[in-house]
């Protein structure tokens, strides 16, 4: 069982006989204990396959193996022909990679969104665990008290029952937001989340399924804080495994030779990770839950980018400070070898320039999350001015086209 580092005392997770009443999502989970009664969730990853990463420039002579993921490599290893080995290895190398520093940067979020948002947004201390046997990550994240997913309980309440998949959508009329019956406080609450999904990027801040990945702290009539406790789709993370930029290339939108697909399931409104925000996030089964046409919604939204403003103001190295304190949420007995490669700069499992900030300027998640800061202020105030949701995701969509033109 995973050694945590808490407080600086080591702490043992143990099995948690009785799982708590929460959304599970579609990753696996299960649930451990620490001391004091504290509760874990444990994530692992969904490991994508071989054809759904690599695509077309997957060798042909090892199509019979296109469908394998990372741990079927593994189980099978003993009955392949030496040569077959070798060659599957650097594409299973890069599927694992990709799952690690995926694991990885849902710790990096939940330090940033602290380091941001300290009075407005609660998160989970994370931590990442490499199993010493398989080399699988896990994301155990401590469970948050008095953790209220309030936007899924609308939605149930409206559809007297939960979805299980995204596709069960597919024939479905979608609610609007008004079906929910938001109250004034939920709404600001709710602009909160939407300002921070944008500036970090977040496409899944609600999944689309039942809404659920976010809320509040304690009742949503009064409460000021929300929560955000998935981090699956943010900063450069795409859908599928894919990068954002690879999941921009199959939105119609951004690329015309890509194939329409649902827009609930789909690729629409996704765009590269970079300092211009596009402010209508992918894959909403509420299409208007994020509208800004509401005043208590848009106060949300002011008060969230004006409290992520004075952080920085505060402390302009606070986002990197985070990004530092990620390193040392790896517990103790993960695997050694991927752990030396998470924290050394020479290796090649992360980009460190990016993580780290190595240099001043060029492709660095500081300097884009301060841009994206930047880009929504400039925004809201154009749209206090009078611009439309919609011209100002032109000029933005077309400014990224501009740059993959002359990139």
């Amino acid at each position: 069982m995973p050694v945590l580092l808490v407080k600086g005392h080591k702490e043992v997770l143990e099995p948690l006989p009785k799982s708590p009443a929460i959304s599970l999502g579609a990753a696996q989970k299960f649930f451990l204990k620490g001391a004091a009664a504290a509760s874990y969730i444990v994530k692992k990853p969904r490991y994508r396959t071989l054809i759904g990463i690599f695509k077309d420039s997957f060798p042909s002579e090892l199509t019979r193996y296109k469908e394998w993921t990372y741990l079927d490599f593994e189980s099978q290893q003993p009955n392949m022909t030496i040569l077959d080995k070798t060659k599957l290895e650097p594409y299973v190398r890069h599927l694992k990679d990709l799952a690690v520093e995926a694991a990885f940067g849902e710790v990096v979020y939940m330090k940033i969104l602290r380091a941001l948002f300290p009075n407005s947004m609660e998160v989970p201390d994370n931590y990442l665990h490499i199993d010493p046997v398989t080399g699988e990550p896990w994301i155990i994240s401590r469970l948050i008290p008095d953790f209220n997913e309030f936007i899924e309980k609308k939605l149930t309440l409206f559809l007297g029952s939960s979805m299980k998949s995204a596709a069960e959508w597919d024939e479905r009329a979608k609610p609007k937001r008004a079906h929910l019956n938001f109250s004034n406080n939920e709404l600001y609450l709710l602009g909160k989340l939407y300002c921070t999904a944008l500036i970090t990027h977040d496409w899944d801040v609600v999944n689309n399924i039942m809404l659920s990945n976010s809320g509040c702290l304690g009742d949503s009539l009064t409460a000021k804080k929300v929560v955000v406790v998935d981090g699956g789709n943010k900063f450069h993370f795409g859908f599928g495994g894919l990068t954002c930029a690879e999941s921009a290339n199959e939105n119609p939108q951004f690329n015309s030779d890509a194939k329409p697909i649902p827009a609930h399931r789909g690729f629409n409104f996704t765009l590269p990770f970079d300092i211009e925000v596009f402010l209508t996030l992918p894959r909403q089964i509420v299409g208007d839950l994020f509208t800004p046409d509401n005043e208590f919604f848009m106060l949300g939204v002011t008060d969230m980018l004006r409290e992520a403003k004075a952080s920085l103001e505060a402390n302009p190295s606070c986002i990197q400070e985070a990004v530092n304190l990620a390193y040392e949420q790896i517990s103790e007995d993960s695997d050694k070898t991927t752990k030396e490669r998470l924290t050394n700069r020479e290796s090649t499992l992360l980009n460190h320039n990016y993580y780290r900030g190595g240099r001043r300027s060029g492709y660095i998640l500081e300097k884009i999350l301060i841009g994206r800061i930047n880009s929504l202020d400039n925004l809201l105030k154009r749209l206090s001015e009078g611009h439309s949701v919609e011209t100002l995701n032109q000029e933005t969509l077309e400014c990224y086209q501009s740059a993959q033109r002359f990139s």
